[in-house]
């Protein structure tokens, strides 16, 4: 009888153990990790050329760690601002005829963000604000320059 209750006790601790390792790894690790693999296939675009990184935030942008996070559609929409036009992978998006944006505001939006990813802890405001200053690289279309 008394073999039968620690063979049994010892289930229960069993038991527990795994469920509290596998309650602590689906708290924290597992939804931290498809970000921070995101914000890592985000920082190697910053090491490329201007054409590179225009088809290198592309991919990261489609990419499994990082579609349908803030973080991946921010990297499409800065890629789909980008004035490079040059052939690549994809090149960006002319629905309505080209873009019109500031170049300089563009490169200090890739400081900035750049500079975020290096420090890490990317949260939603911060990713909010970086899309506010990305937005903010749009210039208005003339009337006179859709003219014919």
């Amino acid at each position: 009888m008394n073999k039968l209750k620690v063979v049994s006790l010892a289930i229960v601790s069993f038991s527990l153990t795994t469920f509290s390792v596998a309650r602590a790894e689906i708290g924290t690790s597992t939804p931290q990790e498809p970000v921070s693999q995101c914000s890592e296939l985000i920082k190697e675009c910053f090491v490329s050329s201007d054409t590179e990184r225009t088809n290198c935030f592309y991919s990261s942008a489609t990419h499994p760690f990082c579609e349908g996070t803030a973080l991946g559609k921010l990297a499409f929409k800065r890629w789909a601002m980008s004035p490079d036009r040059s052939s690549g992978k994809q090149p960006p998006p002319a629905l309505l005829g080209p873009q019109l944006v500031d170049k300089n505001c563009l490169m200090n939006f890739d400081n900035s963000w750049s500079s975020a990813l290096v420090k890490g802890g990317l949260g939603q405001a911060r990713i909010k604000s970086l899309d506010q200053k990305l937005e903010s690289c749009r210039k208005e279309i003339s009337i006179e320059l859709t003219r014919p």
